[in-house]
């Protein structure tokens, strides 16, 4: 447990900023003050060429050194931090085209927060995101 602090770090770092960021757009528009515009939060993706980092350091992982592993543990952490935002962008984006009512919303968010197999599906989902696209964003229907 130890040696994976550093990403343990990161990944909290990266969680709490997320949760201000969402908290701080629905406080601020409430109050109708300034908030600058990031756009749909829920069509966000992680970039593309991060897949390479994840296999990169996935591979690390099969080296017999402790050292390099510990290191390719804590890339891969981090990443999967990463990768769980653009896999919940994804879910909230079909929660809000389905038009999932606010509880059952509620319930879902606490069920991947609690349940580590749907939390994984949904880091599963943000990583095949770059080659499947679940949302087909940017396609046009007519063609």
């Amino acid at each position: 447990m130890v040696r994976i602090i550093p990403a343990l770090i990161i990944a909290t770092t990266l969680f709490v900023s997320w949760t201000n960021l969402l908290l701080a757009r629905s406080i601020l528009t409430g109050r109708r003050l300034f908030y600058p515009d990031f756009g749909a939060l829920n069509l966000w993706r992680p970039p593309e060429h991060l897949v390479w980092a994840v296999i990169g350091f996935g591979v690390l992982l099969l080296m017999p050194n402790k050292a390099v592993k510990m290191f390719g543990l804590n890339g891969l952490i981090v990443l999967m931090t990463i990768y769980f935002f653009g896999g919940i962008a994804i879910v909230s984006y079909f929660f809000e085209k389905k038009g999932f009512p606010r509880m059952l919303r509620f319930f879902l968010y606490s069920l991947i927060a609690l349940q580590q197999i749907i939390l994984l599906i949904v880091i599963g989902i943000g990583l095949f995101d770059t080659w499947l696209d679940f949302r087909k964003v940017g396609i046009n229907r007519n063609e």
